[in-house]
């Protein structure tokens, strides 16, 4: 099984987040994670990236149960395999945009940087410095670092939360065109209605 969550249970300060959550999903498949605000979306994701520890039950990747991994192992798992773009963009201001693309970058071989910013339409400004980007030009950036080492997954963490509709189709196109480069799995948790028009498979958590 290319990724597998049985039996999760996240709880923190004896607030239960999540509980009992099980699926799956095969390489090269994409996942919604939606529902409302405070439902334990972006948990999920940080569980299924190893940011976090699960209280109990199991996530495992490509046959690797994370509880069976040290924080060693599953650092490097997620530096090799996962991409991660954040809700929060975490673009280092004094750092132009070819510099905070490869942030991202763990891999020996150097990726095509230059394809890679035209992709995401910011050749002109590859040299600019981040604090002078606007918020859409940010995302892009923080998006190219999110598939820079070609992962087999993308994570998401409500990508479209402050764009208007134009701006999230742009945003979903650009990243579901770099899976289909990359031949990745992307997981987007979300609440924004308009994303789940792209996307077949989707999880509902409730509150």
């Amino acid at each position: 099984m290319f990724f597998l969550v049985k039996n999760l249970d996240f709880v923190i300060a004896n607030n239960t987040i999540l509980s009992e959550l099980n699926f799956s999903f095969d390489n090269g498949s994409h996942l919604i994670i939606s529902g409302p605000s405070g439902s334990g979306k972006s948990t999920l994701i940080n569980l299924m990236s190893g940011l976090y520890r699960p209280t109990s039950g199991h996530v495992s990747f490509e046959s690797n149960d994370y509880s069976k991994l040290t924080d060693k192992d599953i650092d490097e798992m997620r530096a090799k395999n996962f991409g991660l773009i954040f809700q929060r963009l975490h673009l280092i201001k004094h750092l132009t945009v070819e510099q905070n693309i490869l942030l991202g970058f763990n891999k020996i071989k150097l990726p095509n940087i230059e394809k890679l910013i035209e992709d995401i339409g910011l050749t002109a400004k590859k040299k600019q410095l981040a604090k002078d980007l606007s918020f859409g030009e940010s995302q892009r950036v923080a998006i190219a670092r999110g598939v820079v080492n070609n992962p087999k997954i993308i994570f998401a963490d409500e990508p479209t939360s402050s764009l208007d509709d134009e701006n999230t189709t742009r945003v979903l196109k650009l990243i579901s065109a770099q899976a289909n480069k990359n031949k990745s799995s992307i997981v987007i948790s979300t609440h924004d209605e308009r994303v789940k028009k792209f996307f077949k498979n989707i999880l509902e958590i409730k509150l």
